[in-house]
């Protein structure tokens, strides 16, 4: 099933994550180490990513899409935190620093 998201009308797809997806979300100012404290800036970078464009016109939207939609927070980003669960890519990368954590020295 395609999942998307409406922003300003329009519908986006959530592509699927993978490691070129991850590089060009990191070229966007994602941080994989820092996800869970820097979530508006993670949230920010996966938006501008699923609408491929730039931050500044990402952050325009969402803020307009706000005024329109007292929701829009709450809907858009848990879809894009969902994108982030439900990748296959990130649920490897987890598990490698999970089990490098529990690794004896």
């Amino acid at each position: 099933m395609v999942k998307k998201i409406t922003i300003g009308g329009r519908e986006y797809i959530l592509p699927k994550i993978d490691f070129n997806a991850v590089c060009e979300l990191e070229d966007l100012g994602f941080d994989f180490s820092k996800v869970d404290k820097k979530m508006m800036s993670t949230g920010r970078a996966l938006l501008a990513f699923v609408m491929k464009t730039d931050i500044k016109t990402a952050t325009a939207a969402f803020e307009r899409e706000l005024e329109v939609n007292k929701n829009a927070f709450n809907d858009i980003f848990v879809s894009l935190s969902n994108m982030i669960s439900e990748s296959d890519f990130f649920r490897k990368m987890a598990q490698q620093d999970v089990e490098t954590e529990t690794r004896p020295s």
